[in-house]
């Protein structure tokens, strides 16, 4: 998918959150929570640290290809630095997952875990369990077809 494509869903994604918001506080404190936590793993994906890590090692593969060749991995003198990019990154990652990715998924779980306070919130909901795929989350008790079937069954009766 393009950025343009991109940019332009998770616009309408937000755009598509912020009008569930004012009828329930315990909705929207969790779906505040939700928005912050997205914006903050884009941003560290997009031009954070995480970010920069991971094209730093790009760069360093780059480097060692133009300096041993296409097989630079079979290199002997290339695999202290290969070990050294490869940590590098394994170290962003670790940190990527337990200070953005891990947040991130609870809040997404406490937001569809929480009771839609409208047929727009239920929908939203709808768009956040697959886009971000929550009922993949190995942490997700709960059954996400059942919790929008109850969702939808309050604002549109048993015909849902």
């Amino acid at each position: 998918m393009g950025h343009a494509q991109i940019i332009t869903q998770r616009s309408a994604l937000t755009a598509q959150a912020l009008a569930t918001m004012g009828a329930d506080s315990e909705w929207d404190r969790c779906l505040r929570a939700y928005l912050a936590w997205d914006t903050k793993v884009r941003a560290q994906t997009q031009y954070g640290a995480y970010d920069k890590a991971m094209e730093a090692g790009t760069l360093g593969r780059l480097d060692l290809e133009s300096r041993f060749g296409k097989g630079w991995m079979r290199h002997p003198d290339a695999q202290g630095e290969f070990e050294s990019i490869r940590a590098m990154e394994k170290d962003a990652d670790d940190a990527f997952t337990l200070n953005f990715t891990v947040p991130f998924w609870k809040a997404a779980r406490d937001l569809v875990l929480t009771p839609a306070p409208s047929l727009a919130a239920a929908l939203f909901k709808a768009a956040v369990i697959e886009w971000e795929e929550v009922w993949n989350d190995s942490d997700m008790t709960a059954d996400c077809v059942e919790i929008l079937d109850a969702d939808l069954a309050r604002f549109v009766g048993e015909a849902a």
